[in-house]
């Protein structure tokens, strides 16, 4: 079974290997055939990955502003309100990641797609 703790250390690995299993299935035309526990985990790694980003291009938005990014307060305060989203971000495709590979596991292995009747 898959820990909390892992999925959390590894959340820019895992929630991008989801959205590539995403955009092979869509590639070899089985979207639609996604399990709904996929595609909730796709709906987290997608937002998390997206806040990530923004948050980066922030980043370096505010340190390019700043003439002394160190002692500047108000880009410290932007700096740490952008680290605590990322990281209820992270947390949350972290719980989402750990229920999605304990049932992956629970059912066998790699079964992203609906198995057919």
């Amino acid at each position: 079974m898959s820990s909390l703790e892992y999925c959390f250390e590894h959340a820019p690995e895992l929630a991008q290997e989801i959205v590539n299993a995403w955009a092979a299935s869509a590639n070899a035309a089985h979207a639609d055939d996604l399990t709904p526990d996929f595609k909730v985990v796709l709906e987290q790694a997608s937002e998390y990955l997206a806040v990530r980003h923004d948050m980066a291009l922030r980043r370096e938005s505010y340190s390019r502003r700043s003439n002394d990014p160190a002692n500047d307060k108000e880009l410290q305060a932007f700096l740490e309100e952008d680290a605590a989203k990322e990281r209820a971000a992270r947390e949350d495709f972290a719980r989402e990641c750990k229920k999605f590979r304990d049932g992956r596991a629970a059912r066998g292995g790699d079964q992203y797609l609906v198995e057919s009747a």
